[in-house]
């Protein structure tokens, strides 16, 4: 082994680009809050995210670096937030980091939200709010505690804590609008408007302002995201009849009060395979018809592992083979589930433990009968890069008479992979 190749093994690995900690709230928060989590950047970098017309109302607590936030556009140098609250928005949203964010973030649903802010949700609509504002000197000293919190755990108990009793002193929402939404959402957003005024014995005006002080849009807008989700869905799916269900929501786009100046497309993103988010972004007008998807389906196989020391291992495994990180949730050095992509395709791992999967897969390196195969363009590109990462070579490139050439090694927990030219397809005849 050469001096550079010590040296290289030696040094401790790159750390990862993020941690990212979700936890379920309380039982008695159900209906109110969906999740709680944390987020931490661990490396410079630029983060970008899109979401379409969610159906969740954040509050984001802040600790570093502001996001930059565009609604419908890409965001400005003057588009800054970093505590906040932001209301519902019929369209793409554009968040950005640069490496240096970390915050909590408390995803309300929309009827929720308005219990515990205890202001009309149109005050938040198409739009984020800062904290003081939304909480005022509450939040203040709420963003201080989570600050000074010493981990995830200890900072998703004092976030529940302050919403549980917020909540004990908030006026509930009229049973006929909690019917009235879930009607929405069950039917699919197909629920015809007239028909549900009628139903509660209201006009469609008062029925549109009561949504409004509720939700923040009214009835026919909320149909409108509850298909345009339909129709994303559908759209993961392959489905025949996503568009039409797109067609009706992308008829006349929602009223914004942060729009940009300049008319911009809805961005929508049909995730082709499990190895890469946004695969193939298409920009359309939002007075047009959607156009089929047309790739194929994402692979439907995932290889499972766990590690013992799985934080260490993600590192190793971009670095040896060239995966990347497409997920990690965790605590600290403890990784519940993280998802690594190679081109197409994607592995699970997290880190061993003695819980009831880990009884039934064993211990890590341990057992028989068990290795990855890795389909690669270049095989001896691929056997240089885990050689010089210190994989262990266990068998050397060879030329297979059925065409491949492969070369197979252990990863430094003892798990065999095998890389090769072969690469069989479904779509193809064997």
């Amino acid at each position: 082994m050469s001096d550079n190749t010590a040296r290289h093994r030696d040094s401790p690995p790159p750390a990862p680009h993020f941690e990212m900690v979700r936890r379920a709230p309380a039982a008695s928060l159900e209906g109110v809050v969906t999740d709680i989590c944390g987020y931490r950047e661990m490396r410079p970098g630029h983060f970008r995210n899109i979401e379409y017309a969610s159906l969740t109302v954040p509050l984001v607590i802040s600790f570093a670096e502001a996001f930059a936030i565009g609604l419908g556009c890409d965001p400005g140098d003057n588009d800054r937030f970093a505590s906040f609250a932001a209301g519902l928005y019929a369209g793409p949203v554009t968040i950005e980091s640069f490496g240096g964010a970390c915050c909590v973030q408390v995803n309300f649903t929309p009827l929720g939200a308005r219990q515990f802010f205890g202001l009309p949700m149109s005050e938040l609509t198409d739009s984020m709010v800062g904290l003081d504002d939304v909480l005022g000197f509450e939040g203040i000293a709420l963003r201080e505690r989570l600050g000074e919190a010493p981990d995830w755990g200890t900072r998703f108990a004092i976030a529940e804590g302050f919403v549980t009793s917020r909540l004990a002193e908030a006026r509930r929402i009229s049973t006929e609008i909690a019917w009235a939404y879930r009607t929405v959402i069950a039917s699919g957003g197909r629920t015809r408007i007239s028909a549900l005024a009628g139903e509660l014995g209201w006009s469609r005006k008062h029925l549109a302002a009561k949504f409004s002080d509720a939700i923040g849009i009214g009835p026919k807008t909320l149909s409108r995201i509850v298909r345009f989700n339909r129709a994303l869905s559908l759209s993961r799916r392959q489905e025949d009849d996503w568009a039409i269900w797109c067609a009706s929501s992308a008829s006349s786009p929602a009223k914004r009060r942060r729009r940009s100046p300049r008319p911009c497309p809805w961005q929508v993103t049909f995730l082709q395979d499990a190895g890469r988010a946004f695969a193939d972004t298409r920009l359309i007008d939002c007075n047009k018809e959607i156009a089929m998807p047309t790739s194929t389906e994402a692979p439907r196989l995932y290889p499972a592992l766990r590690y013992r020391n799985a934080a260490r291992m993600i590192d190793w495994l971009c670095d040896a083979f060239g995966f990347e990180v497409h997920a990690r949730y965790g605590d600290g050095d403890i990784v519940h589930h993280a998802e690594l992509t190679f081109g197409s395709s994607m592995i699970m791992l997290g880190t061993a433990r003695d819980d009831d999967y880990g009884k039934m897969v064993g211990e890590p390196g341990g057992g028989g009968g068990k290795s990855i195969y890795v389909a690669v363009d270049d095989a001896d590109a691929a056997y240089a890069r885990a050689r010089k990462a210190g994989a262990k070579i266990i068998q050397e490139l060879v030329d297979r008479d059925y065409g491949s050439r492969e070369f197979i090694c252990l990863d430094p927990e003892g798990n065999v992979w095998s890389f090769g030219t072969y690469w069989p397809k479904t779509g193809e005849k064997a």
